[in-house]
């Protein structure tokens, strides 16, 4: 199997309202982008892979098919050894590895989840948050996610006095696992200091 084909799409989904990401402040978004990559193969099978689209769309059709056409997805190594370069023109493509298991599993007849093990296992899930509101729309926020069945939520802070919503979410929701996300905001000295964590020490703590 070869595969002789790949386009890119790019999709703009407008949202009700201003969003203001945590994790770029200063710049809300009205839009929310991504771009969809289809590759083809000569067997007629054609995967799907997706990732948000940075600084208005990166255009890797041109440089994906130079390094994709011709190649057998079965090899998803080789070809990501090969996208380690495409860092030239913007960010890697890792993404693409997920068209090629979509074509692998297509070709094979099973899900993707069978090929790289088959264990079959409930995974907790939780509801992420993506911007800092304050302490009442944020509680009522998490009541819909409660509705939904979410029983984990993760917040967001970037100053001190967001501390002060997450205080007030937990004398809200006692018995609801909470993660708290800085966007990279913590000092060094703090880190310092809690290097003897290991990742799920941090994790029970910020969950208590």
């Amino acid at each position: 199997m070869q595969i002789t084909g790949v386009s890119q799409y790019h999709l703009n989904h407008e949202i009700g309202e201003s969003f203001r990401p945590t994790w770029i402040p200063g710049y809300p978004q009205t839009t929310h982008e991504v771009e969809l990559f289809e590759i083809e193969t000569d067997a007629g099978i054609t995967g799907i892979a997706a990732s948000p689209s940075f600084a208005g769309g990166i255009d890797y059709e041109n440089a994906l098919s130079y390094f994709l056409l011709g190649e057998d997805p079965h090899n998803v190594d080789g070809i990501l050894r090969k996208l380690e370069s495409v860092n030239l023109i913007g960010p890697r493509p890792w993404h693409i590895e997920h068209a090629l298991w979509d074509i692998i599993g297509k070709d094979a007849g099973k899900p993707v989840y069978e090929l790289l093990g088959a264990e079959q296992r409930e995974i907790p899930v939780y509801a992420s948050t993506g911007a800092v509101i304050d302490a009442d729309e944020r509680i009522a926020s998490i009541e819909e996610r409660i509705s939904e069945g979410f029983e984990a939520v993760k917040l967001r802070v970037t100053r001190p006095e967001h501390i002060d919503v997450v205080r007030e979410v937990r004398e809200a929701f006692p018995d609801l696992t909470l993660m708290v996300d800085a966007n990279k905001g913590w000092a060094v000295r703090v880190m310092e200091h809690e290097a003897r964590w290991t990742f799920s020490e941090a994790q029970r703590s910020l969950g208590s």
